[in-house]
């Protein structure tokens, strides 16, 4: 009942609006940070998750649900103001992506890489045309 009445003055006084459009603006930036960080580190993450498979290691993946006790510190630490919202989403977006980019298909990604080592491709090349394509569906996913 609260939350009704809220929103019916947030729309009397004109304020809903504002209110949508900075969550909006909060959570697109959040995003494109997320992203502009997560991707490099992802792909990076992944080659040497394949590394380690290749070497018979474990993976040593963390349970992407771990670290929600961390937010409420967030939140204590940095405080509830427009920057430290952004901030705590971006932290959770980030590892979130990266967990998600991580799981991919290490064995076929392998084989990919291996198969352009053989025919000449220099390691740009390798990450720019093999990599990067076959981790697009993962990336996205973990994304979304």
């Amino acid at each position: 009942m609260l939350v009704l009445q809220a929103t019916l003055q947030m729309i009397f006084e004109h304020t809903l609006f504002d209110a949508i459009w900075a969550s909006t603006l909060r959570i697109l930036i959040s995003f494109v940070a997320a992203a502009l960080v997560a991707l490099p580190l992802g792909i990076f993450i992944g080659r040497l998750r394949a590394d380690q498979s290749a070497d018979g290691a474990g993976d040593g993946a963390a349970s992407v649900h771990a670290d929600i006790g961390v937010i409420p510190l967030l939140i204590l630490w940095l405080g509830i103001g427009e920057s430290q919202k952004s901030r705590v989403s971006v932290s959770r977006s980030i590892r979130l992506s990266i967990a998600g980019r991580g799981d991919g298909d290490s064995r076929r990604a392998e084989e990919l890489v291996q198969t352009a080592l053989t025919l000449g491709a220099t390691r740009g090349q390798v990450i720019r045309t093999v990599l990067v394509p076959a981790a697009l569906p993962d990336i996205f996913d973990s994304f979304a």
